[in-house]
């Protein structure tokens, strides 16, 4: 009996290594390359397509679809998604996600590679931004497979809010207690369009609608402790959803706007939420624009350029006026300026502090001057008109007081 049938101690027969495996073994990636490209220009047309009949049905459309392509080798270089079988794809999100765990596994540990200090006398401290940048290098890389490991069942199907979650838990009971995670854990993009990606295809798959959606988001970032998604990251995956989903997320949000959940991010001017439903108005409710961006004016004055405009277009000049106001005192908070400025008293100029900036500077502060000239001449407001003029001419003459 020859030594590859005889049975081993167990008494059960030693399974047999394939050959595919044996040279996957044996051979680089290269050699294994060069190797396929002899064969597959060797065989005939009848002989390849004999062999790509024993494999599997999605191997078998990849390989075809890989021997017809008709790419040229510079869009197989730059393609951002390259023929891979389900397989393959399924093996590489594992990897990524062992990468993943790999880095939230480092980041627990007491002494471990995020834990940072900048000189012998100073405390050590943990190292978010390390930590967030080797996330996004993984996150990067699972960005494009999302999609197919959602649909096709590869593994870790909890998605990346819960594995984020239980992060912070980790990190936080394994750091030192004494150490802070100072300015928390900030995602960067791929992370956050990681995230959003499989809540979106959640929701679909539950038959949900957009607002559905958000609300998750906001529930998952209700309940981190750290972890914030990356602001312009929301804004542009909200914005790509189909019309139908933005004007149902609007809609949602129109009538959720007093809860507690909303209230406090759509109305700050800051938020990626307020961002988006500010963008979703202009485009499916524009009668309500002017009148949303007019409550913001005391969080962003720069908002009050745009109000004023559509005021003056409307010939709406009292309202103007009063929109005008709204807006200085905003400007003039930063600069505590106690009563109300008039043009025909001191030099705006001065008081922002002009001469510590350029003329470039002062885009936004001139043109709302000059809407408050326009303004106060149509309401035959002559010696204020005047006063605005000189108030126009500091502003432009600035560079010369410098030089003088």
């Amino acid at each position: 009996m020859s030594k590859k049938n005889q049975s081993n101690s167990t008494g059960n027969v030693e399974p047999q290594i394939s050959l595919g495996l044996r040279i996957v073994k044996a051979l680089t990636e290269g050699e294994i390359s060069q190797l396929l490209d002899v064969l597959f220009t060797t065989l005939s047309e009848e002989k390849r397509l004999t062999a790509l009949a024993q494999l599997q049905p999605n191997t078998q459309e990849t390989l075809s679809q890989i021997m017809t392509s008709s790419q040229t080798v510079e869009q197989r270089t730059t393609s951002k998604a390259p023929l891979t079988s389900l397989a393959k794809a399924a093996q590489t999100w594992a990897e990524l996600w062992q990468e993943w765990n790999d880095i939230i596994d480092e980041a627990a540990q007491e002494e471990g590679k995020y834990i940072a200090q900048e000189a012998r006398w100073e405390e050590p401290y943990f190292d978010n931004c390390a930590f967030v940048e080797d996330l996004e290098e993984v996150a990067e890389r699972m960005k494009p497979l999302v999609k197919s490991a959602f649909k096709n069942d590869f593994n870790h199907d909890d998605g990346f809010a819960l594995p984020l979650l239980d992060a912070e838990s980790e990190i936080s009971n394994g750091i030192p207690d004494w150490m802070d995670i100072h300015n928390g854990i900030p995602l960067e993009p791929a992370t956050t369009n990681c995230l959003l990606q499989w809540e979106w295809l959640s929701v679909q798959e539950e038959g949900e609608n957009g607002f559905s959606f958000v609300q998750k988001i906001r529930e998952w970032e209700e309940k981190f402790s750290y972890i914030s998604l990356e602001d312009d990251a929301i804004v542009e995956f909200c914005l790509e959803l189909p019309d139908t989903q933005k004007q149902l997320i609007l809609a949602g949000m129109t009538a959720n706007k007093e809860s507690s959940m909303w209230k406090q991010t759509l109305e700050n001017v800051h938020s990626p939420w307020h961002q988006f439903y500010m963008e979703a108005i202009q485009s499916y409710a524009p009668e309500q624009y002017i009148g949303n961006l007019r409550a913001t004016i005391p969080q962003q004055w720069e908002n009050g350029l745009t109000v004023i405009e559509d005021l003056l277009a409307k010939r709406e000049y009292q309202e103007s006026l009063a929109a005008i106001q709204e807006t200085f005192n905003t400007l003039l908070k930063r600069q505590q300026e106690k009563n109300r400025w008039a043009p025909e008293t001191s030099l705006l100029y001065t008081i922002l502090g002009g001469f510590h900036y350029g003329p470039e500077r002062w885009g936004d502060e001139k043109t709302l001057l000059d809407y408050y000239q326009q303004t106060v001449q149509k309401l035959g407001e002559t010696e204020r008109v005047n006063a605005l003029e000189i108030q126009q001419i500091a502003f432009d003459c600035c560079a010369n007081w410098l030089k003088g």
